[in-house]
C-alpha cells in the first residue's frame, strides 16, 4: 500500500519587499521563492514552454507521506507554524496576498475527509490568510 502525500504551505505572493526581508519579518525559512519575471519551465523535454512568474513568491511546505488523517497535520502545520507568528504573518498580509495551501494525495480507498475546528477557522481568519485545497484521489479501485 502506497502512503499518502500531504503538502501544507503558507504561501505568500505579490509581495514588494525581497524574499530575505519577509523571511526575517515572519521568522520562517521559505522552501521555495520565485522572483517577479523569473523564468521557469513547464511540459515534456520535447515540448518545454518557457513562462515568467507574474508575482514575488514566496513559500513554506511540509511533504508527509502517511495515512494520518490530513486535518490532523494540518492542525500540526497551524499551531507550530503560523500561531507563533500570527501578528507578523497578518501584518505582511495586508500588503500582498497570502494562503494556507493543502495537497492531498490519497493512494487508498476514494472517500476524503477533512474538518477544522472553530479554533481553526478562526486562526486563519485573524491572519488573513485564504484557504486552497487541492485533493487528488488516486487509488486504483
Amino acid at each position: 500500500m502506497k502512503a499518502d502525500q500531504n503538502h501544507i504551505a503558507i504561501r505568500l505572493e505579490g509581495f514588494s519587499c525581497s524574499p530575505e526581508e519577509l523571511t526575517e519579518k515572519i521568522g520562517l525559512k521559505p522552501t521555495w521563492v520565485a522572483l517577479k519575471n523569473q523564468e521557469y519551465h513547464i511540459g515534456t523535454a520535447d515540448n518545454r514552454i518557457t513562462k515568467k512568474y507574474k508575482t514575488n513568491c514566496w513559500q513554506f511546505r511540509v511533504d508527509k507521506e502517511d495515512q494520518s488523517w490530513v486535518s490532523d497535520q494540518v492542525r500540526e502545520f497551524l499551531e507550530e507554524h503560523i500561531r507563533p507568528r500570527k501578528k507578523q504573518i497578518k501584518q505582511v498580509v495586508s500588503s500582498c496576498e497570502g494562503e494556507l495551501s493543502i495537497v492531498h494525495y490519497i493512494f487508498e480507498g476514494c472517500n476524503p475527509g477533512l474538518h477544522f475546528g472553530k479554533e481553526e477557522i478562526e486562526l486563519l481568519s485573524e491572519t488573513g490568510l485564504e484557504l486552497d485545497i487541492d485533493i487528488y484521489c488516486l487509488a486504483a479501485d
